[in-house]
C-alpha cells in the first residue's frame, strides 16, 4: 500500500510541512532574523555594523549568502503588506521548504531501491520538523549545499562540487571544518590540478560575496 501511494504520502508530507511552517515561528525568527534581513533590504547597509552599535542581540549567526538568501522574501512580504502570520511565517520559510524537498528528490535518485527509507529516515524526521519548521532555524540551507557538494563530488563534478560547497561555508561557517575531509579525497582520487581549481573557486566565491562586510570589525566580531 505505501509503495502505491507514495506519491500521495509524499505530498502529505509536504502539506504538513506547509501547515508547520506557516503556524509557527520562533525568537530566532522574529527578533533576529527577521530585523536583521529588514534592516538591509530598507536601507542596504552593513546590518552586522548597524546592530553592533544599536542592539547586540539581535547576532545573525551567517554569512552574508544567507542573507542574500532571505533578503528576496522578505521584500515580497514587505512589498505586498503581508500582515497574515500564517503568510508571512511560509514566505520567510520557502528557502528551507525548496531545499528540503530537493535533499529529498536527490537522495531518491541515489537510493531508489529504499525510497520508504528515505522518507521516514530524512523527510519526515522529527528533528528536521521541529528545528527547521517549528523552531524556524535555517541550517538546513548550509546542509542542503553541503550534501550537493558531496553528491557532485562522488560524481566527478568538482567545480559543481566547489560552487556547492562555497555556498554552503557562505551560509554557515562550521562547513569549513569538513573541507579537510574533501580535500584528502581529492588528492586520493584526482589530479593536483582539480584540488587546486576547486580551493581557488571556493577562495574567490568567498571573497566576491562577503567583500565588504568582510572588511569591518562588526562583521568579524
Amino acid at each position: 500500500i505505501f509503495h502505491n501511494n507514495f506519491f500521495l504520502i509524499t505530498l502529505f508530507a509536504i502539506l504538513l510541512k506547509i501547515v508547520l511552517a506557516g503556524l509557527f515561528s520562533s525568537d530566532y525568527q522574529e527578533k533576529i532574523f527577521i530585523p536583521f534581513v529588514d534592516y538591509f533590504i530598507n536601507n542596504f547597509g552593513n546590518p552586522w555594523q548597524h546592530y553592533y552599535i544599536e542592539n547586540r542581540e539581535v547576532a545573525f549567526p551567517f554569512p552574508p549568502l544567507m542573507l542574500y538568501f532571505l533578503a528576496p522574501f522578505q521584500f515580497i512580504i514587505n512589498f505586498l503588506e503581508i500582515h497574515n502570520a500564517f503568510l508571512k511565517n511560509l514566505i520567510f520559510k520557502i528557502p528551507t521548504l525548496a531545499l528540503d524537498i530537493i535533499i529529498y528528490v536527490y537522495l531518491l535518485r541515489l537510493f531508489p531501491q529504499k525510497k520508504i527509507s528515505v522518507f521516514v529516515i530524512y523527510f519526515i524526521s522529527p528533528i528536521i520538523l521541529y528545528a527547521a519548521y517549528i523552531n524556524s532555524q535555517l541550517d538546513l540551507i548550509p546542509t542542503a549545499f553541503l550534501f550537493f557538494a558531496f553528491y557532485f563530488l562522488v560524481k566527478n563534478k568538482f567545480r559543481l562540487s566547489a560552487v556547492s560547497i562555497s555556498v554552503a561555508i557562505l551560509c554557515k561557517s562550521y562547513v569549513l571544518i569538513i573541507l579537510p575531509l574533501i580535500i584528502i579525497y581529492l588528492l586520493k582520487n584526482t589530479k593536483l590540478q582539480n584540488l587546486l581549481i576547486y580551493c581557488i573557486i571556493i577562495l574567490i566565491s568567498y571573497l566576491l560575496i562577503s567583500y565588504p562586510f568582510i572588511l569591518t570589525k562588526e562583521y568579524q566580531f
